[in-house]
């Protein structure tokens, strides 16, 4: 489960899907979905030349160009369609809903659809943004969508802005889970219980209810562990949220003192940036080495690109200097970003508060916590805001214990000058998420037993005092995943269905080997996606639970990806497809397997016509053959259109098996179950190109691909293909068929047959009935010949 791959793969189908040129319209939502996943590079590298917000009515009309729609099924979204098809920019539109699409809202688009442009409508679930693979939120902003109304109950708006987001990512990632909630908290059974009615109600999508999923949904809150988000972070991807702020990947520095022009914006991309994928969990200490390692590194290739002697170092440079140029760019980058980072720590004394927020966190110290935070709130270099969370944690930690001083820091920080609103948050927080609110001992400090347990996890000593504090979340996941205390996981997440029967306990190996998908309403931080990515990274590594045959972009042991197998194996399984490129032609041949005897003549063609002069013949799944065809066909018009003249045999093949090959990369997707074989008449004569489910594409004299392909290339290397008529190839193809189905006569199987030739004047056709005729005449002859011939070997012996 990747949420990142998820929203990528949904990305490359729209921008791929309608070949050619195009423009991207996104409206005010999707924008930063599709900005946190890609680049204005890659969108250009598919050929995408523009990317504008579908409300903006000032766009230039541009005929030529098609248009791809990616926007959220709302009411502001299908007006701004409306107004853009009823005065359409563009050539050609494929609109893309982020979510489940309402029939109302297809009639409205239909209705003003009246110049006939839309070509495509499709749901593609990416309804959620992805900041990392193992993270994703939902958008909830509290001025658009406030999370509360009243006490703690639901705001209506962000109930269905989170039930549209969660059903989204669970559509992406094809599971339809088993949900449990925390069982003292209401907003997280009422999201339960609209999700499950989602589910439900388009089981049509989400797929028929299981007691025996394999995936569980846990809706947590927030208020069981109101500790992790008051703390300080110290990872670098944290730090940079905290203190300079992300916004959809992008971080803002103009008011960065000193700054250059060039870094005032600057892009963070796992994807894009490899520095920042290795470094965004490294704490703070060890970032500094991090980066002093990375310039040192720069400096080493500056100074070698330096020493620039002869042609051959000229062109190393010249070969090297994009590279050079990012390197140097993403040194700039990470450089600047580091030392606001430390100047921000030390302006705001962030160290020592840090120290005091993880004792507050993990220690019971009440006196030496509270001189310390009486001592902090003096200090008037010290944030009202740093000050505000101390309080609120020792507030959290002390609020049964003997000698409780809230009310004491608050008099404290009001005349320590902080705004009287800052500190009513206190009061909220406890009723928020105080010790009556919460169902778990959070601080272990409860009873006799849990301060024991605490006073003795003190004892131990840690690596880091800033990072003592290990977030509830993670190690309620390390129990479920290893088995231990399910049953005290099964009363504390009870499921939202009494009937469903998976339990929260290991297997065999006593490893609980489940999908989990954990939504936390109230929101998560970046110390739990950190844990979460570290506790994934464990379980891999030691080989916990990697279902490496249901994700197509892992790759298992030994190297193999078998999803990519198994589609090879669709096309092992189906009727036998030929190909054979002669001297003025090329013949392309399919065993059409018939499972019913009532199937109309002629009809579901495993061969296509994809262009006047192109023919698309198929082993596998008929209906991505279809698909397939399609695609060639908008290539060939593609090309035509831009360059004014036929495409290429290569060029053609090429573009297929890219595309194929897309589908092996994304995690939600599944390869193409057919071997596609192409053929042509260009400027360079017959060409047959075969493309398998892998996307590898190779040109060919002779090809076969299906369940009879062994029996067929030993007869197709027999034939003299140079000198051979493309009449003579299509009876020598009808009778290859025929004995490769020899095996197993007693299915019933229709012969297709076309060719593109000289006699069919370049183009590509079903060749005509008189010849399809012939050729099942001399293939039945040629068959009878053989069986005879076995026959008289065997009266001799």
């Amino acid at each position: 489960m990747d949420a990142v791959k998820a929203v990528q793969y949904y990305t490359n189908r729209m921008i791929t899907d309608a070949s050619g040129m195009k423009v991207l319209l996104l409206d005010r939502e999707t924008t930063p979905i599709i900005s946190l996943i890609s680049t204005q590079s890659y969108l250009l590298a598919k050929e995408t030349y523009l990317v504008d917000r579908i409300e903006n009515s000032g766009r230039d009309t541009m005929r030529h160009l098609k248009c791809v729609c990616f926007v959220r099924p709302t009411d502001s979204s299908i007006q701004a369609l409306v107004d853009e098809l009823r005065s359409p920019k563009y050539g050609d539109y494929y609109i893309y809903f982020s979510n489940i699409l309402k029939k109302s809202m297809i009639e409205v688009l239909a209705e003003n659809d009246e110049s006939e442009v839309v070509r495509e409508i499709q749901e593609f679930y990416a309804d959620f943004y992805a900041p990392t693979p193992c993270l994703f939120h939902i958008g909830l902003t509290p001025s658009v969508h406030p999370l509360f109304a009243e006490g703690h109950s639901w705001n209506p708006g962000a109930l269905a802005r989170t039930v549209q987001g969660l059903g989204s990512l669970l559509l992406s990632l094809k599971k339809r889970p088993n949900i449990r909630y925390e069982r003292n908290s209401a907003m997280a059974q009422k999201l339960g219980q609209e999700l499950e009615y989602l589910m439900s109600h388009e089981a049509g999508l989400f797929g028929a209810k299981s007691n025996d999923s394999k995936a569980q949904l846990f809706i947590l809150d927030r208020k069981n562990d109101p500790v992790t988000p008051l703390l300080t972070q110290w990872t670098y991807h944290a730090l940079l949220y905290e203190l300079v702020g992300i916004n959809n990947g992008r971080i803002d520095l103009s008011h960065v003192p000193g700054i250059r022009p060039e870094v005032k914006e600057v892009m963070i991309s796992q994807d894009q940036d490899p520095f920042f994928k290795q470094s965004q969990h490294l704490n703070f200490g060890d970032l500094g080495a991090s980066i002093k390692e990375f310039v040192e590194m720069y400096q080493t290739n500056t100074k070698s690109h330096h020493q620039i002697e002869s042609i051959a170092d000229m062109k190393r440079f010249v070969e090297a200097y994009p590279e050079f140029r990012k390197l140097s760019g993403n040194v700039t980058k990470h450089v600047t970003l580091v030392g606001e980072l430390s100047r921000l720590v030390a302006e705001r004394s962030l160290l020592a508060v840090s120290e005091l927020e993880q004792s507050l966190a993990c220690n019971e110290q009440h006196n030496n916590d509270l001189k310390a935070l009486r001592a902090m709130i003096a200090n008037s270099r010290i944030t009202s805001e740093n000050k505000v969370r101390c309080a609120i944690l020792y507030a959290l930690r002390y609020e049964r214990a003997q000698g409780n001083a809230t009310e004491e820091l608050k008099r404290l920080l009001m005349s320590s000058g902080v705004d009287a609103d800052q500190v009513a948050t206190i009061d909220v927080v406890l009723r928020y998420a105080g010790a009556s609110e919460r169902q778990s001992d959070l601080f272990q400090n409860d009873n006799l037993i849990s301060r024991g347990r605490s006073i003795f996890k003190g004892l131990q000593g840690v690596e880091n005092v800033y990072t003592q504090h290990k977030p509830a979340l993670a190690e309620m996941l390390e129990q479920i995943v290893r088995g231990k205390q399910g049953l005290h996981w099964q009363e504390r997440l009870p499921n939202l269905d009494p009937k469903a029967r998976p339990p929260l306990l290991g297997n065999e190996s006593g490893m609980f080997n489940q999908d989990i998908i954990v939504f936390v309403v109230g929101g998560v931080t970046m110390e739990e996606e950190m844990a979460v990515a570290k506790l994934n990274e464990k379980l891999a590594s030691q080989n916990v639970r990697l279902v490496y045959d249901l994700s197509v972009s892992t790759y298992s042991p030994d190297g193999r990806v078998f999803q990519v197998e198994y589609a090879q194996k669709a096309v092992d399984n189906s009727g036998t497809a030929i190909g054979l490129r002669v001297k003025d032609g090329v013949v392309l041949a399919v065993e059409k397997i018939k499972h019913s005897r009532l199937l109309v003549p002629h009809a579901n063609r495993c061969i296509l016509t994809a262009g006047k002069h192109i023919g698309v013949a198929s082993a596998g799944w008929t209906s991505d053959t279809r698909h397939l065809a399609k695609r060639v066909r908008d290539e060939a018009r593609d090309y035509r259109s831009a360059y004014k003249v036929d495409i290429p045999a290569k060029i053609i093949a090429e573009r297929m098996g890219m595309y194929a090959h897309a589908y092996t990369q994304y995690s939600a997707a599944r390869p193409f179950g057919v071997c596609t074989l192409l053929a042509t008449v260009d400027a360079d004569g017959p060409q047959l190109y075969m493309v398998e489910p892998s996307g590898q594409y190779v040109g060919y004299r002779g090809c076969a691909a299906g369940k009879g392909k062994q029996a067929a290339k030993t007869e197709i290397e027999k034939l003299d293909l140079d000198s051979m008529t493309a009449r003579e190839a299509a009876r020598e193809a009808a009778r290859i068929i025929y004995a490769a189905h020899d095996d197993s006569k007693d299915k019933l199987f229709e012969l297709e047959l076309s060719w593109v030739c000289a006699e069919s004047n370049g183009l590509h056709t079903h060749v005509p009935q008189e010849l399809l005729d012939d050729a099942v005449q001399f293939a039945q002859r040629a068959l009878d010949e053989d069986d005879d011939d076995d026959e008289m070997e065997g009266d001799d012996e």
